[in-house]
């Protein structure tokens, strides 16, 4: 939108700009300037976007809250079919012998790492923090990205990007893809805190403990709870 000047959603599939799902020949025949997404961990995007200096958005969001996503979207996605329980899911997650298949962890904390070594090239978000004010938010990309709008068209932005209008306006195209189960949606609740409806208080102290671990002396914290 801020690259568009426009408060519009594109009818495309966030998909069709994934560098996991293309090849890269396919994304170079796309418009300049590209605007791509990905999955994929810092140490796995081509260097290319390192070397000439992209523009890199670093969104994440606080892995209690992430933990829960993703097993309501293992449980809806046709191709995942994961079919266990939430205390299944969580201990198969984050097994005590430290051989967990979950990459949280390591792949936030490098994004953390070269966000705040590469600062002019390297934007770190927060969902919590976009939650609590996503106007001051879409400025703030504006400016990094440098595709500086009028206040006008960032309160347009901002209205547009919000939960409650992106799952209605997402959900046509996500339904025609055929990946999910009927009656199911990527876009869920968007609620910071819902990982509360699921933990049970053993599991809560247990992540703590584990976030204690794996974070200690890094500087980066989230909201768990707004």
């Amino acid at each position: 939108m801020l690259v568009d000047n426009s408060s519009y959603h594109k009818k495309g599939w966030k998909a069709d700009a994934f560098l996991e799902f293309k090849d890269l020949s396919d994304l170079e025949t796309l418009p300049s300037p590209r605007v791509l997404n990905t999955h994929l961990p810092i140490a796995l995007i081509p260097a290319d976007a390192f070397r000439k200096k992209n523009k890199i958005l670093y969104i994440c969001r606080n892995p209690k809250d992430a933990i829960v996503s993703g097993y309501h979207h293992f449980k809806s996605d046709l191709f995942i079919g994961y079919s266990g329980s939430w205390n299944a899911f969580f201990d198969l997650m984050y097994k005590p012998d430290d051989t967990s298949p979950s990459m949280w962890f390591p792949n936030v904390l490098a994004g953390w790492t070269y966000c705040q070594e590469n600062p002019e090239t390297c934007l770190f978000l927060k969902y919590e923090d976009m939650i609590q004010d996503l106007r001051a938010h879409v400025e703030r990309i504006a400016k990094f990205i440098d595709f500086e709008r009028t206040p006008e068209m960032y309160n347009a932005i901002a209205k547009q990007c919000t939960f409650d209008v992106m799952k209605p306006a997402k959900l046509p195209k996500e339904q025609s893809m055929g990946l999910l189960k009927p009656g199911t949606s990527l876009y869920r609740k968007g609620k910071v805190g819902d990982w509360k409806n699921q933990f049970t208080v053993a599991q809560n102290e247990r992540f703590n403990a584990i976030i204690s671990e794996k974070m200690k002396d890094t500087g980066l914290t989230f909201e768990f709870e707004l």
